[in-house]
């Protein structure tokens, strides 16, 4: 029981420095990881892309991260177990990918959205000059206050590509997860600056809700009953899957919505239409769609 206590104590002294060491990353904006990243890297004296203990207390401490030595030397050893060789080193390149939070479904939905409206020529890769085309990168907080300009920023996500002349999508989802993502807490936020940046079509939450609210209500103002409306639905909206695969391209859902007075603007049909593209495939499927219109 006592190697279990133990064992349970040091968990929360790595969860609890964790969170206290993304805290202030978070505090500082988003150039604070890659200075975090430049630091140890600078520290990295031989150039291997690892970190003895007193080489990753130094760079904890000039970035402005001080803990009792006691707690430093338990994170580095358990750490260490599992980024690097226990009690001897802690790699880099682990460490830092570990301080970064994941997306959730709705934020990797609109990261592969702006990479398909980059792709211009279609042909799943997106190349420098098709980025340089279809980004906005004013618009991200750390270029606009003048932090990093827009030439340095490119050169960033350029060398996530390691010199290639094309960006995949796994380089642009984890550019967009380290500079961006994890300095904005909320949803609606990421999505309108994915907006201002990428160009994707984004409705926020409360909106989005609002617009359901109106659509499910002409519906069932243009009809004797909900479930005379529901049937009208069903029907009109299967009317239109011309291949019965059971979902709808935007032209087809358009249509749909026009053909049961559904009238919104080319904007708000669109961001309707993206937020139920789960896939991000350029279809809709009826049975997702009604359950969110419905409620059921």
């Amino acid at each position: 029981w006592g190697a279990n206590g133990q064992s349970k104590m040091t968990s929360q002294i790595i969860a609890k420095v964790d969170e206290k060491l993304k805290q202030l990353i978070f505090s500082q904006g988003g150039v604070s990881l890659d200075r975090l990243e430049q630091m140890m890297k600078s520290l990295d004296r031989d150039g291997n892309g690892r970190l003895e203990e007193r080489e990753f207390f130094d760079a904890l401490v000039s970035f402005g991260f001080e803990l009792p030595r006691q707690e430093t030397a338990a994170y580095f050893n358990e750490k260490s177990k599992t980024m690097g060789q226990a009690g001897s080193y802690i790699n880099l390149e682990p460490f830092i990918a570990s301080l970064v939070p994941k997306m959730n479904k709705l934020r990797r939905r609109l990261v592969k959205r702006a990479y398909s409206i980059m792709d211009t020529n279609h042909d799943d890769t997106v190349s420098v000059h098709e980025f340089r085309s279809g980004s906005h990168l004013h618009h991200l907080p750390f270029v606009k206050s003048g932090k990093v300009s827009e030439m340095d920023e490119l050169e960033r996500l350029l060398a996530w590509t390691e010199g290639k002349e094309t960006i995949d999508f796994k380089s642009f989802q984890q550019y967009v997860e380290h500079r961006v993502s994890m300095f904005i807490e909320d949803d609606d936020s990421f999505g309108e600056l994915m907006s201002e940046v990428w160009k994707v079509p984004f409705i926020p939450a409360h909106v989005l809700q609002k617009t359901l609210e109106v659509v499910r209500e002409r519906l069932i103002s243009s009809h004797s009953s909900k479930k005379e409306a529901q049937q009208h639905f069903e029907k009109t909206f299967k009317k239109m899957d011309s291949d019965k695969s059971g979902e709808l391209n935007f032209a087809e859902f358009s249509k749909a919505m026009q053909k049961m007075s559904v009238w919104l603007s080319e904007t708000m049909m669109l961001g309707l239409f993206e937020n139920y593209d789960d896939n991000s495939n350029g279809t809709i499927s009826y049975d997702e769609f009604a359950a969110v219109v419905w409620g059921n």
